[in-house]
């Protein structure tokens, strides 16, 4: 019966210590695993930047247009995208030399994307 109890109260534990503010990493959480040395965190990090549509965030994810990963500037070179900020122009112009085909291929669709919303809309 002791037992039984410990067990259930270990059980509560592990569910009651995932905690929501942990589950949801803050802006500068985010900016920091830029830096992390795992390729899938700096990656997931660039996403998560990329979607907050913050405009802080395009110079912290700029940064990684060289990174060793081609996973990584791929998604540095969405994330810019979904930034949507002209001050991200120059890393995706960078981009456009990288040795991998696909990263070259979405900076050129990235560059004319924010182009053609900045024709459409005004100025971003």
């Amino acid at each position: 019966m002791r037992m039984v109890r410990w067990v259930t109260v270990l059980g509560l534990g592990l569910v009651v210590g995932v905690t929501p503010a942990r589950a949801q990493e803050t802006f500068d959480d985010l900016v920091a695993n830029l830096k992390s040395p795992t390729a899938r965190t700096r990656q997931e990090a660039a996403a998560k930047l990329g979607e907050s549509r913050r405009r802080e965030a395009v110079s912290p994810v700029s940064a990684l247009v060289r990174d060793p990963e081609q996973r990584v500037r791929l998604e540095v070179v969405r994330a810019l995208c979904n930034l949507r900020d002209l001050s991200g122009i120059p890393a995706l112009v960078t981009a456009l030399q990288d040795g991998d085909a696909t990263v070259r291929d979405e900076s050129i669709l990235a560059l004319v994307e924010i182009y053609t919303e900045r024709d459409r809309t005004g100025p971003v």
